[in-house]
């Protein structure tokens, strides 16, 4: 009797391990049949017929960011989904159905500053801020009735700054925001690129600040923080952090005449500029502040 009871357990024993097995099976291929990014040799789908021109990833093996485009080229499509125009590496799951596809990066040309330039004539009255490309130091919430005055100060910083910048603006939620930044002529053979920074630091630490275009009886220009080196499948940009970063569309007027924001805009597309790195201003509701009265 104890021989047979004990051939009972052990059966038992077997049947129920067996039993977890199948369970855990199951359970694992439902897990693998939910993943839409599971590797090929699982059954996963190729990368290029969920991305136009995508290729697998070394990654290939996981189930993390298993697909690519080609070299010298990125995602482009609906931001959300696609990227800002630089992704290469991505997750199959996060972009399928989603219209993204694979296109070259375009490239960076070099750019050149206005020639002649009149530094002089250039700060002889406030600037108003259209579009900007919002970077560390420009948060997106603050682009209202911001502008721009710079003065030629009667003498140097201790740090040899020349010129006076004062930016005013406004949060959305009506708080004001600006204050006072320094700059000097960066480069004694080219007056249009300048340097700018707070002025508690040295000009060794300044963010160049190129004026591109600049036309004082059309009223507009085109600002550039120094040259943009960062490709995109839409053009070209320069950095979102503090330095070499920036881009700016300035006009003489608050509320210019139509079609000069389209001009400068135009401007900077031929110069090879990524143009959806604009923002715009709003110039709504500023009674009260700097040059709006």
């Amino acid at each position: 009797m104890v021989c047979v009871a004990r051939i009972w357990l052990t059966t038992a024993c077997v049947a129920h391990a067996i039993r977890e097995q199948a369970d855990e099976g199951e359970e694992f291929q439902e897990m693998l049949d939910a993943v839409e990014e599971r590797p090929r040799w699982l059954g996963g789908e190729k990368c290029e017929n969920i991305v136009p021109g995508a290729q697998a990833s070394r990654f290939n093996w996981v189930r993390i960011r298993r697909c690519r485009c080609p070299a010298h080229s990125a995602l482009d499509g609906p931001e959300e989904y696609c990227g800002d125009g630089t992704r290469n590496l991505f997750r199959a799951s996060f972009v399928k159905d989603r219209g993204c596809s694979c296109k070259e990066l375009k490239p960076c040309p070099r750019v050149s500053t206005q020639h002649p330039f009149d530094l002089e004539s250039f700060i002889s009255a406030r600037w108003y801020i259209q579009q900007q490309m919002n970077v560390q130091s420009l948060p997106k919430n603050a682009n209202n009735c911001l502008s721009a005055k710079y003065t030629i100060r009667q003498k140097k910083t201790f740090w040899g700054y020349s010129i006076k910048v004062m930016n005013t603006a406004k949060f959305d939620d009506g708080r004001p925001r600006g204050g006072e930044l320094c700059a000097y002529s960066a480069s004694k053979s080219d007056p249009a690129k300048l340097g700018v920074a707070p002025c508690f630091l040295p000009r060794s630490l300044t963010g160049p600040y190129w004026v591109l275009k600049y036309n004082e009886t059309g009223g507009y220009a085109l600002i550039s923080g120094g040259q943009p080196n960062v490709q995109n499948v839409r053009g070209c940009r320069t950095g979102f952090g503090t330095y070499n970063s920036g881009l700016w569309i300035f006009t003489r007027q608050a509320i210019p005449p139509a079609g000069v924001v389209d001009k400068v805009r135009a401007i900077a597309s031929g110069l090879g500029f990524d143009l959806e790195v604009l923002n715009p201003v709003n110039h709504e509701n500023c009674s009260g502040m700097p040059g709006y009265d």
